[in-house]
C-alpha cells in the first residue's frame, strides 16, 4: 500500500490503514509529507495575495514551503500534546513515533486548503477541515489501541490546546512572523476569505486610477 492508498483509507475511517503503518517504517516517515502539502495547499489558496502581489516563481515555491514546514511543525507538537494528555490516563501511551504519524495523516482533510479562501463558504469549509482532522485523529489514537474515549478527548483537548497557544503565541511573535513572510513571500501570507473580494477591488481600484494618471 502506497502513501496514497494509505492516507485515503485513514479518511475513510478504516483500521486497515494503521495497521499496514504499524509494520512499516517507510509508510511512516512518507506520513510527515502530508501536513507538509497540506500547509503548501493553503498556500496556493492564499496565492492570490502573492499573484496581486506579482512575486517572483522563487518567492512563490518559497512561500509553499515555509507554509509547508509550519503544518509540520504544527503537526508534531499536536502529537506531543496527545502524548502528554495521554499519559494522564493509561499507563503506557502509544509510541510517539506511530502518533506522530497518525497526528500526521489527520491533516489528510487539510490537502483541501486551497478551497477556504473562497468568499461565502470559505470558512464554513475550514471549520468542516478541522472537524475531520478532528475525527481523523481520534480514531486514528484510537486505532493504537486507546479507549475510544480517551483518543477523543487527547485529539479533541491536543488540537484545543495547541489551537489556544498558538493564537497567545501569535500575539508575541506576530511581528517576527510577519518579518519572515515578507522576507520569503515579499509579502503577508494571511488572508480571510471575507477579505479577498475586497484585496481584488483595492488592486483593481490601483490600477484604474494609475490608467487614469497615465491618460
Amino acid at each position: 500500500m502506497g502513501v496514497l492508498s494509505l492516507l485515503f483509507e485513514t479518511m475513510r475511517f478504516h483500521e486497515r490503514g494503521y495497521d499496514l503503518l504499524a509494520d512499516s517504517r517507510a509508510l511512516i516517515a512518507l506520513s510527515f509529507f502530508i501536513p507538509f502539502f497540506a500547509g503548501a495547499s493553503e498556500m496556493a489558496g492564499q496565492s492570490v495575495t502573492l499573484v496581486l502581489n506579482r512575486v517572483s516563481r522563487f518567492r512563490f515555491a518559497a512561500s509553499l514551503a515555509f507554509t509547508g514546514i509550519v503544518y509540520i511543525l504544527t503537526a508534531f507538537i499536536w502529537a506531543l500534546l496527545t502524548l502528554l494528555i495521554a499519559s494522564l490516563f493509561v499507563s503506557q501511551a502509544p509510541p510517539p513515533l506511530l502518533v506522530c504519524s497518525v497526528i500526521a495523516l489527520s491533516f489528510g482533510p487539510r490537502l483541501f486548503g486551497m478551497l477556504t479562501i473562497a468568499p461565502y463558504y470559505g470558512e464554513f469549509l475550514g471549520r468542516l477541515l478541522d472537524g475531520w482532522m478532528i475525527a481523523c485523529a481520534a480514531h486514528g489514537i484510537h486505532a493504537l489501541g486507546l479507549p475510544g474515549h480517551v483518543a477523543a478527548i487527547c485529539s479533541v483537548a491536543g488540537w484545543a490546546i495547541w489551537s489556544l497557544s498558538r493564537n497567545a503565541g501569535d500575539k508575541l511573535l506576530l511581528p517576527v512572523i510577519g518579518r519572515i513572510e515578507v522576507f520569503v513571500a515579499g509579502s503577508p501570507l494571511v488572508l480571510s476569505s471575507r477579505n479577498v473580494s475586497e484585496l481584488i477591488k483595492e488592486r483593481m481600484a490601483a490600477l484604474q486610477k494609475a490608467a487614469r494618471d497615465d491618460d
